[in-house]
């Protein structure tokens, strides 16, 4: 899996160029539903709009793939892995 997701890393980049990655983004579950996630998105984006590069990031669950796209993520490839 770590290969996968490392040569899809590499692809976008020889595609799209230099980008920001979000490896890890989690909020714990009693501060859920406070905006904390988007927070930090926005965060994320905006350091990545200051520099001219593009975000990417893969989404683990459908909760976090609609909290992507409500910050202007779109979906690139879906792949389940088992």
């Amino acid at each position: 899996m770590l290969k996968y997701l490392g040569d899809k890393k590499t692809e976008f980049y020889q595609r799209r160029g230099p980008f920001e990655y979000v490896a890890f983004l989690a909020t714990r579950p009693e501060h859920w539903g406070r905006g904390l996630g988007s927070r930090l998105l926005k965060h994320l984006t905006d350091r990545a709009d200051a520099g001219g590069r593009w975000a990417y990031l893969e989404a683990t669950n459908a909760d976090n793939a609609r909290l992507y796209a409500r910050h202007g993520f779109r979906e690139i490839e879906t792949k389940s892995l088992t």
